[in-house]
């Protein structure tokens, strides 16, 4: 009671000020009210109730920095310090309350309730005796602070924000089921904006097609979990349209509750959005759906459409796990369809599972060359990126009917396992390749193995805009026994052949050189690189390994 004194006796505001901030106080609690009943349904109450609790605290200090000398300040500090009050009173009464029945036995809801109104109004009668004695003794008070001057009143403001704030350790040992964190709830609000608010809100009221979609389009941007309720609503609306960006938006969110939505979705076998469920399920990374999917997968053929088996295997592949592993080898041994068999041996890749490794070499060995399913599965055991893969993979890269499209896949595979072996027979591959974009591919993969990979990529990639500057450039960084001047005369006129000649005729390795592994790949293939047919990616392959062994920073 006594911020009316204060304002009244010391600010010296009249009534009708006093009744305008009583005013803004009403008005910013009943817009307060539907806000917090928002927030709470979706976060909880009690992270709800320690941010209001929080608010609360700081609500006196505006009282502090007011003045009679400074009445149009003072007064803009008090009405924020109304609106303020309003709102964050509207969520401790609402979330409070909201608690004292979850927490209450039903039977004894009511006695509970009654508790709380009979110790809240006995408390409310005896502090603000306390508080006119605490007045009364600090009476005289007057202390300069940051060139404020400290009365008692403030004295006593301060003492009312602390014990405010001294409330919060009391609400930590109460349980709310399904409650985050106030920092949860801090981020996910921070990461909302005014028009997540809007599209929200449309959801909620918009009773036109377009509208409705455009709102569930644009949460899924955001990866909304304010908005979960919302679009779990969504997934039954009459317009597919609407129910499909909903299922998009749900896959965005990384929220548990949203799994538990779309798995209900999935209930209903008749639903036309099965495809984008199982991609947002896919998304959300949560193995609860394994199950669901597997059992649909496992249908009658004629169940559901070709598209929608499509995206149940994409979505086991991204989710994994034993039984969703299991039941992909298990298609994949069985199926014949041309284009599931290629989803199958994907899903597998992604997975990483070791155990898919023989089933898809197996069935690598048995396909004609050219066959789609080759790339495929070549790019699955990549993926795994077990060594028990190498032997299916060098196999194909050592067949001589091996179609160039597959070359830089296979090349890419071996790059991800790490198999430095092959990195002289991929070399060899680059002339048999008619694409530009594949043989950089190629060269790219060697470099990796070669552990020059980063200066390999960098030539290529600028080598597409600065042509044959960047090589020239690569060589002038050679030492000065390597006969650069001939290298750059060379690479002026294209001739990779005459400018590898020269390369290879640079000095002999040291001999410490010889003691890294590393050192001990590069050498191994620059030994034999002058047999393979001269390119510029070749060239390029050869000046990273070469700078690696002799340029800067290179040891010996």
């Amino acid at each position: 009671p006594f911020f009316t004194a204060y304002g009244l006796q010391i600010l010296h505001l009249n009534y009708v000020w006093m009744q305008i901030l009583a005013a803004v106080v009403g008005v910013s609690n009943m817009l307060g009210m539907p806000l917090w009943g928002f927030l709470a349904d979706r976060f909880g109450n009690k992270p709800i109730l320690v941010l209001n609790v929080v608010g609360v605290f700081t609500l006196p200090f505006f009282w502090i920095p007011t003045s009679p000398q400074h009445l149009v300040s003072s007064l803009i500090l008090l009405l924020l310090n109304s609106l303020g009050s309003g709102l964050f009173w509207a969520g401790v009464g609402l979330t409070q309350f909201n608690l004292i029945i979850a927490c209450s036995p039903p039977q004894r809801t009511a006695t509970y309730a009654a508790t709380l109104s009979a110790v809240t109004g006995l408390i409310g009668g005896i502090a603000p005796m306390v508080g006119g004695i605490l007045l009364q003794m600090l009476a005289g008070i007057h202390l300069s602070l940051f060139g404020l001057i400290i009365i008692n009143y403030h004295l006593l403001f301060a003492l009312a924000a602390v014990m405010r704030l001294a409330a919060l350790p009391f609400l930590r040992p109460l349980e709310d089921r399904g409650a985050v964190s106030a920092t949860k709830v801090l981020q996910d609000l921070g990461r909302s904006g005014l028009r997540q608010w809007r599209y929200i809100r449309t959801l909620q009221r918009a009773a036109e097609e377009e509208a409705r979609r455009r709102a569930a389009e644009g949460l899924t941007e955001k990866g909304s979990h304010l908005a979960i309720e919302e679009l779990g609503k969504a997934l039954s609306d009459p317009s597919r349209a609407v129910r499909a960006e909903a299922a998009r938006a749900l896959g965005e969110t990384a929220n548990t509750s949203a799994v538990d939505l779309l798995l209900k979705a999935l209930e209903d076998f008749d639903t036309d959005i099965i495809g984008e469920i199982a991609q947002a399920l896919g998304k959300l990374g949560d193995r609860r759906a394994n199950a669901k999917l597997i059992a649909m997968l496992e249908s009658p053929q004629e169940t559901f459409s070709e598209s929608d088996r499509l995206a149940l295997v994409r979505a086991l592949g991204k989710l994994g796990g034993a039984d969703a592993v299991d039941t992909l080898i298990r298609l994949f041994l069985t199926v014949e369809n041309g284009q599931l068999l290629e989803a199958l041996a994907l899903a597998l890749g992604e997975t990483g599972a070791p155990k898919a490794i023989q089933p898809l070499g197996e069935r690598l060995q048995q396909l004609p060359v050219g066959h789609p399913l080759r790339r495929a599965i070549v790019r699955a055991l990549g993926d795994i990126g077990e060594k028990s893969a190498l032997p299916f993979l060098r196999s194909l890269l050592e067949r001589p009917d091996t179609e160039p499209s597959l070359v830089p896949i296979l090349a890419d595979a071996l790059a991800r396992i790490g198999d430095a072996e092959s990195a002289f027979a991929l070399a060899a591959q680059l002339t048999r390749l008619p694409s530009p974009v594949a043989r950089r591919q190629v060269a790219h993969a060697v470099g990796r193995l070669l552990n020059v990979g980063d200066c390999v990529y960098g030539l290529l990639s600028q080598a597409e805009h600065k042509g044959e500057a960047v090589l020239l450039k690569a060589a002038s960084e050679l030492p000065r026994s390597f006969p650069i001047a001939d290298v750059e005369a060379a690479l002026l006129h294209n001739d990779h052949a005459t400018a590898l000649n020269h390369l290879f005729a640079g000095p002999r390795p040291p001999s410490k050189a010889r003691g890294k592994s590393e050192r001990r790949v590069l050498l191994a293939f620059l030994e034999k690189a002058h047999t393979l047919p001269p390119t510029a990616e070749l060239v390029t392959i050869v000046l990273c390994a070469l700078r690696a062994l002799y340029g800067k920073g290179a040891e010996g």
